[in-house]
C-alpha cells in the first residue's frame, strides 16, 4: 500500500462526466441543426424581378419575328460585400431585347431560376428563352355576310 500513497485520484476536477458530455454534445447538435435549417430556409423566398406586361397575344396583335429562340441569362453573388442588380429578371430581358434595335417584346419565354448557398455566401442566376420580336398591329376587316369561309358556297358554282 506505501507505493499507492502517492497517488491520489481526485473526482469531478478535470473530468466531464458523462451526462455533462452528452449534454454538451446534445447542444452541439441542437446548434449545427438550427445553422443548417436557417441556410436552407434562407433561400427559400426571393423575387425574380417584375416585368411590365404579361399577357396573352391578342387576336387583334401581330408581331415581326426578329431573332427566334433567344437565350440570355444574368447571376448576381448574394452575401458579404457582394452587390449587383436585384432585378435579375428585368436585366435579362432588357439583354434580350438589345439584341436587334426593333425589339420591343419576347414571346413564348421560358423563365428558369438556380440559387445555391453556402450560408455566408449564394449565386442565383436568372435565365430566359424567347422570341425577341417587334409589335405590330393588324386590322381585321369584317367580310360581307355569307362570305365567312372558304369552299364552295350554294348559288356560286366553285370559283
Amino acid at each position: 500500500m506505501g507505493a499507492r500513497r502517492g497517488r491520489a485520484m481526485i473526482v469531478g476536477r478535470g473530468r466531464t462526466t458523462p451526462s455533462a458530455a452528452a449534454e454538451g454534445s446534445r447542444g452541439r447538435r441542437v446548434y449545427l441543426l438550427a445553422v443548417i435549417a436557417a441556410m436552407v430556409l434562407s433561400g427559400c423566398t426571393t423575387t425574380l424581378g417584375s416585368l411590365p406586361r404579361v399577357q396573352p397575344l391578342p387576336a387583334t396583335e401581330g408581331y415581326k419575328m426578329l431573332r427566334p429562340a433567344q437565350t440570355g441569362s444574368e447571376c448576381r453573388s448574394e452575401g458579404l460585400g457582394a452587390t449587383g442588380s436585384q432585378d435579375l429578371l428585368g436585366a435579362v430581358m432588357g439583354r434580350l431585347l438589345a439584341r436587334d434595335e426593333e425589339a420591343d417584346a419576347v414571346i413564348n419565354a421560358r423563365v428558369e431560376s438556380t440559387h445555391w448557398s453556402l450560408g455566408v455566401y449564394g449565386r442565383r442566376c436568372v435565365t430566359v428563352t424567347g422570341d425577341v420580336v417587334r409589335s405590330a398591329s393588324t386590322i381585321l376587316l369584317p367580310m360581307p355576310g355569307g362570305h365567312q369561309g372558304h369552299g364552295n358556297h350554294e348559288g356560286h358554282g366553285g370559283h
